[in-house]
């Protein structure tokens, strides 16, 4: 099964994220995904804001220690930019705030069900968007 790509269609708003969050479980289990990634430039990202706003402080906690959790029934795990792996295991990856050069890693992931990007600035995904055409998160999941 080829990869499916979205993103969010708006920067730099911390509700996209809890979008992501919300579209990246409902992939999880439509396209029977083994996994859930959340990736991210650094751990720092779980200390407050964002992310931790979109999947909850115990679970971003967890994270930070370096744990995982459920979601559907498959394990939700955080990565950054140097702890990415290079094979996705059928994982749904969303990518949090990607810089340039993130995104071209994660782009690169094989065996991945679906790439979720969360801009912070467009400049850094726009390559990426023209490339892959991705589906927009925002008209996507709207009931």
């Amino acid at each position: 099964m080829a990869r499916q790509d979205f993103y969010v269609n708006g920067e730099n708003e911390s509700r996209y994220v809890s979008l992501a969050w919300d579209a990246a479980c409902k992939l999880l289990k439509e396209l029977h995904a083994e996994a859930l990634w959340i990736v991210a430039l650094d751990m720092n990202k779980l200390k407050r804001g964002d992310i931790p706003d979109a999947i909850g402080v115990k679970n971003a906690e967890c994270f930070a220690k370096g744990g995982q959790f459920g979601v559907n029934g498959k394990n939700a795990k955080f990565y950054t930019e140097r702890t990415l792996p290079r094979v996705g295991e059928n994982a749904i990856v969303l990518l949090i705030h990607p810089t340039a050069s993130l995104m071209t890693k994660a782009d690169q992931i094989p065996i991945c069900n679906a790439l979720i990007v969360v801009p912070y600035f467009f400049k850094d995904v726009q390559q990426w968007i023209d490339l892959n055409k991705p589906t927009d998160v925002l008209q996507s999941m709207s009931p």
